[in-house]
């Protein structure tokens, strides 16, 4: 079955994330998707990156569509249970039976020229969004997710510098990581989700 809008892409909004820690704001993966697109379309512009930047909006958009299927899979559960090799096949699997035209366009994009780098750039939009969604969970007052924040914004930073090797130079990294991406950061913290004032 191919249909030309697969029923699955609407359960994107169903599928929470964070689904085992106590959350004020629900975090479904849709809205996770649009803020990744958006932050991996600012970090793009802000290194200069020179690769094609529908690919990357496209990739960003779709990078977490096979949870449409699977659901939301912890990270850590993952990373100590799950053989890689054999869930890559599994989602390839299904993917290609219920969302065909996009499992196959993400493979181009992987397997294109820039495959490395908009996957490297999607990466650390993907753990600024971590951040800033902790973040406000934790300036609402869901103290209990201090620990989680402090180990995204860790996972960042690593994000940041591994994606720094093979997009851009290491010096520049952590230059614009205390000139750009620090301050970006703290001002979402002091400012972010007030509208405008």
């Amino acid at each position: 079955m191919n249909p030309l809008f697969p029923p699955e892409i609407r359960t994107a909004s169903l599928v929470r994330r964070w689904s085992i820690v106590r959350t004020l704001n629900p975090d479904p993966v849709s809205g996770h998707s649009f803020y990744v697109t958006f932050y991996a379309r600012q970090i793009a512009q802000l290194i200069h990156w020179p690769g094609p930047m529908a690919e990357l909006l496209l990739y960003a958009l779709l990078h977490d569509i096979e949870e449409t299927i699977t659901g939301d899979i912890l990270g850590p559960v993952k990373a100590e249970i799950v053989d890689e090799g054999r869930f890559d096949s599994f989602i390839e699997v299904k993917m290609s039976r219920h969302l065909p035209g996009i499992a196959h366009e993400l493979q181009v994009i992987r397997n294109s020229l820039w495959g490395n780098s908009i996957q490297a750039i999607v990466k650390v939009a993907d753990k600024v969004d971590a951040v800033l969604y902790l973040m406000t969970e934790v300036a609402m007052g869901n103290a209990r997710l201090q620990p989680l924040l402090d180990d995204a914004m860790h996972n960042l930073d690593r994000a940041w510098m591994d994606m720094s090797s093979p997009v851009f130079s290491n010096v520049s990294a952590r230059h614009l990581w205390n000139n750009d991406i620090l301050p970006a950061i703290e001002a979402h913290k002091r400012y972010g989700g007030v509208g405008l004032v």
